[in-house]
């Protein structure tokens, strides 16, 4: 039967490999081909796979050194995060100037002020600013919650110009002290300044490692967002 022939090779034909079978004329004996499996396709691991290395020096390509990089680089790559951190980070909030200064039990009583505590002054507290100023041993720091985080912010990045803050102050010498304390941080400070209310400060004192602030917000509360819109202002954002 020439049907069943075609399908299925004798007995005695030759058999040879071919991808598929056929049976093979030309000769006095019937060749048959033998069909074959095709080769599975390589396994190649995905990138930065641990068996890269042993991939690429089969294939005869160069390896990739992995030794430390030279100075040059080094400080080039400084140099290219220091130029994209300018102006990365803006706080704004209510600005307070720290005023701290060592005194004794006796200027706490003086003010009814308890050690380790901290409140919001009161008026018999106003005049501990000024007694305060006049110690030697005085220290200015622009402070304030949000002003204070972007101080350290500044101090980590140790870029110039990364960090920026908007804020109220006074038209007073605090404010003055406010701007050169900021300025000394690294923090470039864009202030609204109030005419009419005081800079916003904080009384620390020290007494025996232990502090006691006291608080009086002022012109911290009295922000006004025509500030903000100026365009010097807006492009900080």
């Amino acid at each position: 039967d020439r049907s069943s022939s075609a399908a299925h090779p004798p007995a005695n034909a030759t058999l040879t490999n071919h991808a598929e079978p056929r049976r093979l004329t030309g000769g006095p004996r019937e060749v048959w081909s033998r069909p074959t499996k095709t080769p599975a396709a390589p396994i190649i691991p995905p990138p930065h796979h641990h068996c890269n290395g042993l991939l690429a020096s089969r294939q005869r390509r160069p390896q990739i050194s992995l030794s430390p990089p030279c100075a040059a680089v080094v400080e080039r790559s400084k140099k290219m995060a220091a130029s994209n951190l300018e102006g990365v980070l803006l706080g704004m909030g209510n600005p307070l100037l720290d005023i701290s200064a060592v005194v004794d039990e006796a200027f706490l009583a003086k003010y009814d002020v308890k050690p380790n505590n901290a409140i919001l002054a009161e008026d018999k507290h106003l005049p501990m600013y000024d007694e305060l100023s006049s110690k030697e041993n005085v220290e200015y720091i622009a402070g304030g919650a949000t002003q204070n985080s972007i101080r350290v912010a500044q101090w980590m990045l140790q870029t110039p110009g990364a960090t920026s803050y908007m804020g109220c102050i006074g038209k007073d010498k605090y404010g003055e002290e406010m701007k050169s304390a900021a300025k000394a941080a690294g923090v470039t400070a864009h202030y609204y300044e109030d005419e009419a209310a005081p800079t916003g400060t904080c009384a620390v004192c020290v007494v025996g490692g232990e502090r006691s602030l006291i608080a009086n917000l002022s012109a911290a509360n009295c922000y006004k967002s025509e500030h903000l819109k100026k365009p010097e202002n807006w492009a900080l954002g």
